[in-house]
């Protein structure tokens, strides 16, 4: 049963659950076209971070510190949008 205390305090009756669905089924590709130009720009900036790096001289990051640096960053921003 979906509950969403902050928004209402109680689980969701069927019809309102039936509502929300409909309402995430409707928005859903414009979500996922958001998350996709997002996710493309963030690797376009994490591969300029790079090219810069070994430009600038300094060793390649390995996978696990990319990895690291890519889930910090996630973090970061799902903390921002709890924020707002």
């Amino acid at each position: 049963m979906l509950i969403d205390d902050e928004l209402i305090g109680r689980p969701l009756t069927a019809a309102e659950r039936d509502e929300v669905m409909a309402e995430a089924l409707r928005t859903w590709p414009e979500v996922e076209k958001r998350w996709r130009e997002w996710n493309a720009r963030s690797i376009a900036h994490q591969a300029a971070r790079e090219a810069a790096r070994v430009a600038a001289g300094l060793p390649a990051k390995c996978e696990a510190e990319l990895a690291h640096e890519a889930q910090l960053e996630r973090e970061w921003a799902e903390m921002k949008r709890h924020r707002t």
